[in-house]
Order: C-alpha cells, then structure tokens, then sequence
C-alpha cells in the first residue's frame, strides 16, 4: 500500500499520475544517463534544485554523493526526509545560500520557474568551473508550435530557442558543455502507453538527439566560467 504522502505528491516516483508510468520512465531514464555521464572524480557535492521527492537525489546519494535538495512542496520533503535524504529542505530556491557546490541540477524546473532565475541561482551556488544540469523546452519544435494552438494552455517559462538558450547561459557565466535532445513523445506527462518504449527505440535509431533546432524538449550540461552579473543579464 502507498504512504498518504506518496499519494499527496503528484510528481513522485510512485505515483501513477506522476512519474510512475512509461512517460515517467522513458524521461527519468534520459535524464539520469544524461547527469550520470557527466559525473567524474571532480563531484561530490550536488544540490538538486526543485528536486522534488528525490527522483534523481535518491539514487545520487546512494551512490556515495553528498546531496542537498531543495523543493517547495512539503509533502515532497516528507518523502525525501523518510527516504533518507537528510539535507531536504522545504523552502523557495530564491531563499537558498549555501555555496561552492560541484554540480547543481535543475530538471524540469525550467517549465514552472524563469530560467534567468534558475540559471543566476546555479551560477551562485556553484564553485568555480562546477557544473550545472538543466532541461528546457524548445519553442521551435513542433511540440510547441501544437502546444500553442490550446486554447488552455499552460504557462510554460522555458520556451525558447537553442540560440536563445545559448545567450541566456553565456550571459550568466556559463559554458555549454553538452546539448542532446529528447521526448519526441506524442503523449500526455503521465501517459502510461504501451508505445513509448518502441517511439524510444526509434528515437535512439534515428539519433533524434542530435536534431536540436526540433527537439521538443533539451538537456543541457554547462560549466561556470565565471560569476554571473545579475545588473548585465537579460
């Protein structure tokens, strides 16, 4: 039987109507191989902004790193604190001033929370040449172009371009390391079809990640060069 706070968080590993589903698997999949491959003998303290119930923070931290996470949504912390994720805090992100981190994640932030925000609060708590992982969404995919024609549609902060995403990091301190595409996925967040892991397949087959001008959705490592000048950026 699932814990009440299990049910009380919707985007919760074990939720069906959050991520415990083939949409939820096929994206935690990509996103995980994506920050685990950019992980070396550099990391060890990781703050995962936005982390939710510790989809990714779990697993980090029982792989041997010191992981802090930060979501504003209590019933996500509770999870996180019976979990074993000690450093859990509930709270805004905005509020958070711990610093000289070696990698900050932020996955899926972008789509509820400005990424000029998101973007200056990694660059301030990142040391030195650490490095940040993000998701965006991309305004010049079809994805997009189909999400617009709602006419309820959600409000989305990360539509922008690659270009623009470019600028946007550039401007913030920071260099982009690695861009890669993915969810091609014709289906609702939580859709729990049976065709995702074949669409997944074809996606690998086709190297559709590499196709980022119409990738709907992109994965970003960066690594901070220098100090973001909040005044500058734009």
């Amino acid at each position: 039987m699932r814990d009440k706070s299990e049910i009380a968080y919707l985007w919760d590993v074990k939720n069906p109507q959050g991520y415990f589903n083939r949409m939820g698997f096929y994206k935690t999949n990509k996103e995980m191989s994506f920050i685990k491959k950019h992980l070396d003998n550099t990391i060890n303290k990781i703050l995962d902004l936005g982390g939710g119930s510790g989809r990714f923070s779990l697993p980090l931290l029982e792989g041997g790193f010191d992981v802090t996470l930060v979501d504003l949504n209590s019933a996500a912390i509770e999870l996180c604190k019976n979990r074993g994720i000690a450093h859990a805090y509930c709270m805004d992100i905005r509020e958070f001033k711990e610093i000289n981190f070696d990698l900050v994640l932020a996955i899926e932030l972008f789509l509820v929370t400005s990424p000029l925000e998101v973007i200056q609060i990694a660059n301030n708590s990142l040391r030195l040449n650490g490095l940040f992982i993000t998701v965006g969404t991309n305004k010049k995919s079809w994805r997009y172009k189909l999400h617009n024609l709602r006419k309820k549609k959600s409000k989305n902060y990360g539509e922008m371009s690659v270009l623009e995403y470019r600028n946007l990091f550039n401007k913030n301190g920071f260099e982009i390391i690695e861009i890669k595409g993915f969810n091609w996925m014709p289906f609702r967040v939580n859709s729990n079809n049976h065709l995702i892991p074949f669409i997944a397949r074809i996606e690998t087959f086709l190297k559709l990640d590499k196709c980022l001008n119409q990738s709907p959705w992109l994965l970003f490592c960066c690594l901070k060069k220098n100090n973001c000048c909040n005044e500058n950026s734009t």
